[in-house]
């Protein structure tokens, strides 16, 4: 494999570019990467996962970075947007395909509305 990546990775024309040497066969040189030139330009071609160092599994399940609060509300928000469209009727579009302002904002607040009743009086 290494002698494969090698042969890929370390045949590169070493010579001046071509239009210096028109009509010789200096243009066309090439020289073999030592295994030196092969660990310093190359390591990923050379790295091989150990016994030792297992991949970690968490890292693959989890996201990147956690969730801010702006994320968070933002996710819940579209939820509660998409809820609303469904609730649209066709009639309610403008020749666009855009939903009207006002009747998703009175939808909007209807499911609010019926949140609030449903959760009960604050405790404030």
């Amino acid at each position: 494999e290494i002698e494969a990546a090698k042969e890929i990775l370390c045949l590169g024309d070493t010579s001046p570019p071509p239009e210096r040497h028109v009509g010789t066969n200096l243009g066309n040189r090439k020289r073999k990467c030592s295994e030196a030139d092969m660990q310093t330009l190359y390591p990923q071609v050379l790295w091989t996962p150990s016994v030792d160092n297992p991949p970690n599994d968490k890292k693959a399940t989890s996201p990147r970075r956690p969730l801010s609060a702006y994320n968070l509300f933002f996710s819940e928000e579209r939820v509660r947007i998409l809820q609303a469209l469904e609730e649209i009727s066709s009639s309610d579009y403008d020749e666009d395909g855009l939903p009207n302002p006002q009747k998703l904002e009175e939808v909007l607040s209807r499911q609010e509305k019926e949140n609030k009743d449903h959760l009960g009086p604050s405790t404030a």
